[in-house]
């Protein structure tokens, strides 16, 4: 059979998607959740945050039919789901790379959808159209990336701020704790340096100084806890998961919804 000409390329595809938008976001998710040291459930935890993605897809499916080559970033409804996901992300305390990663593997995801569909259909567009094409998409997708991305920032750079001013706080908090019992050490070991102390002195200078000790050891592990509960020590957290199991239920999950909709 020879090649189906087209001159529509960007509408065929945009059809395409939209007919297969699920089974793409499934295609994404399952690349996704290798990325991810969570639970299945963990990364979309709401299923609206889960529908994020195909509707995603289909606007940058939709913004194949428009002349505007802006159309995604006047979409202020998809916006706003893709800082959504900046703020699930940053809550999930990904890394920046990560959510880049993630919208590299969207583009890579949709430019092979293009390539299947062509050699399945066998079509044959103008080699022009199929760059514009493939621009486009890879256009819309930064569009949305970078949405995310600044939100992930404003939300990171805000947290950062907040950790600081915490930690601030802390260190002029232990300087005035520490301040007192430390000046009495001071002074305990300067007189336990003179020649002439008495031995009776002497004495009560060494208990002194043993309870001092003792009482800046109990200090610090007060502030310890301090610390721990103003999450000055705040780490990221990981989790080895079996990635068959988890891309399993992942896929279950969006094969649910789409069965849902369908009744």
């Amino acid at each position: 059979m020879d090649p189906v000409l087209t001159t529509d390329f960007g509408d065929v595809i945009a059809d395409l998607i939209r007919v297969h938008h699920r089974a793409l976001a499934t295609r994404w998710f399952e690349r996704l959740l290798a990325l991810l040291p969570v639970e299945a459930r963990e990364v979309f935890p709401t299923e609206s945050m889960l529908d994020h993605i195909p509707a995603l897809i289909l606007a940058i499916g939709d913004g194949l039919r428009l002349p505007d080559q802006d159309a995604v970033a006047a979409n202020t409804a998809i916006l706003e789901k893709a800082r959504e996901l900046g703020a699930l992300r940053h809550a999930q305390r990904a890394s920046l790379h990560q959510v880049l990663r993630e919208y590299q593997i969207l583009s890579a995801v949709l430019v092979a959808f293009v390539v299947s569909e062509m050699e399945q259909a066998l079509l044959a567009p103008p080699p022009g159209d199929i760059v514009n094409v493939v621009a486009r998409l890879h256009a819309a997708v930064n569009v949305l990336a970078q949405t995310t991305v600044e939100t992930f920032v404003t939300l990171y750079t805000d947290t950062i701020a907040r950790q600081t001013a915490r930690l601030e706080e802390f260190t002029r908090m232990a300087a005035h704790e520490w301040r007192q019992p430390l000046g009495a050490l001071q002074f305990g070991l300067t007189l336990l340096r003179r020649p002439d102390l008495a031995p009776e002195r002497a004495e009560r200078t060494w208990d002194a100084v043993e309870r001092t000790v003792n009482h800046l050891i109990e200090l610090t592990h007060k502030l310890e806890t301090v610390a721990r509960m103003h999450g000055i020590d705040d780490s990221m957290l990981t989790q080895n998961v079996s990635l068959t199991t988890v891309a399993g239920e992942a896929a279950r999950q969006l094969r649910d919804m789409a069965d849902a909709r369908r009744r």
